[in-house]
């Protein structure tokens, strides 16, 4: 949403920054572009980042917008906020041994081990399972085990279509164990402990649990704006979370109304 705002900006004339906080452009779409059959979403990165140089676009990367830089350098500025949206994770559920998100994983940031428990099986959820089987379920010793626990009827149910259909029978080929209708209770240092149909069952062998539940968007950026008193948009995840079209859609409205 912000490479779009700003590129759209800038073709309207406008002197432009685009501040981002890591080292590299394109947010979750570049966790989006790891698992299996995701990688050309690294080209449509590559092609916003390659338009914002040819317009001119000012681009600070490891730049963190703080409030000393909004009163000062960007007091005069419109502020578009493309910041993005967070996992979700359940406090509740972090008291087990090892815990992370699938972001944490995507990012290279955290290393689950052997047997893994994924809560969670929209998509993100289930690419990550992928992610993490085995390419083939040959029953090697050293082989991840991963068990995907999800709540509904079935897994990845707002998606449709081949991709969908193509991965849920990759992850089952894979040996992926898709539990649906289970919902996460309670657990401890060393067990996991869900409900499904009516009854409670426990996973007491899992050393990692993996969040998939979604994001949300993060308050802190609207107050801190709020706090600054300059004129802002909130664009994107960080205002509703939804796709990269949603996204893209949102930069180039916001910038039109510059």
């Amino acid at each position: 949403a912000g490479m779009e705002a700003a590129f759209a900006a800038k073709k309207r004339g406008h002197h432009v920054v685009l501040c981002e906080k890591e080292d590299s452009l394109g947010g979750l779409m570049r966790l989006a572009s790891v698992p299996i059959a995701k990688q050309d979403l690294v080209r449509v990165i590559q092609y916003m980042a390659y338009k914002l140089e040819q317009a001119g676009v000012e681009v600070r990367l490891n730049c963190t917008v703080t409030k000393e830089l909004l009163m000062q350098e960007f007091s005069d500025y419109q502020v578009i906020a493309g910041t993005g949206a967070s996992s979700i994770v359940i406090p509740e559920l972090t008291k087990f041994k090892q815990w992370m998100t699938a972001d944490d994983i995507l990012a290279g940031k955290a290393f689950p081990g052997r047997k893994v428990v994924v809560v969670g099986g929209g998509s993100v959820g289930c690419e990550t399972a992928d992610y993490l089987a085995p390419l083939v379920n040959d029953k090697f010793p050293r082989n991840r085990e991963i068990i995907v626990l999800e709540m509904a009827d079935g897994v990845m149910l707002q998606e449709s279509g081949p991709g969908r259909s193509l991965l849920v029978q990759r992850m089952q080929k894979k040996g992926v164990e898709l539990i649906c209708k289970a919902k996460v209770e309670r657990v401890d240092s060393d067990h996991i402990y869900y409900q499904k149909d009516g009854k409670e069952c426990c996973i007491s062998d899992a050393d990692t649990l993996v969040f998939a539940l979604g994001y949300q968007s993060d308050s802190q950026i609207e107050s801190l704006l709020k706090e600054c008193n300059v004129c802002y948009q909130i664009i994107g995840d960080a205002k509703k979370v939804g796709n990269i079209k949603d996204a893209v859609t949102a930069g180039y409205l916001a910038a039109k109304e510059i």
